[in-house]
C-alpha cells in the first residue's frame, strides 16, 4: 500500500526469491521515506511492516526469534499503541519511492487491491 497516493496491490502465490528480490530494490527508497505497508504471507510467517517503518513479525515457529536476537533485537509481546497517526499529506513526496514501487508492482504482476 502506498499510504502517500491511496494506492494498493495485492499479489497471490508468489516466488519468495522474486519478492524478495523486489522488495530488496527498494527498501532504502522505503526506509528513507516512510509511508508504505508491505506484507507477505506464508504457511508459517506474516511480515508486516507499516508506513512508520514498525515491523510486526506473526511466526508459528522461533526462527525469527532467533534471527532478530543475533541482530540485537528484541521480543515485545505488547506493543504500546501511538494515540496520534500520520495522514497521507503528512509524508513528505517521494517521487524516487513511486517509480520504484510502480516497478515492483510492474515486476511482480501485482493487480489492484
Amino acid at each position: 500500500m502506498d499510504a502517500r497516493e491511496k494506492r494498493k496491490w495485492r499479489g497471490e502465490r508468489l516466488a519468495l526469491p522474486d519478492v524478495r528480490d523486489a522488495l530488496t530494490r527498494i527498501k532504502t527508497l522505503v526506509a528513507a521515506a516512510g509511508g508504505v505497508e508491505v506484507a507477505v504471507y506464508s504457511s508459517e510467517d506474516q511480515l508486516t511492516l507499516n508506513p512508520m517503518l514498525e515491523l510486526f513479525i506473526y511466526a508459528r515457529t522461533d526462527r525469527w526469534l532467533y534471527l532478530l536476537q543475533g541482530k540485537g533485537l528484541e521480543e515485545r509481546r505488547l506493543v504500546r499503541t501511538n494515540s496520534w497517526k500520520v495522514s497521507r499529506h503528512e509524508f513528505q513526496p517521494a517521487p524516487e519511492l513511486s517509480a520504484a514501487l510502480d516497478a515492483l508492482v510492474e515486476s511482480l504482476r501485482l493487480t489492484p487491491g
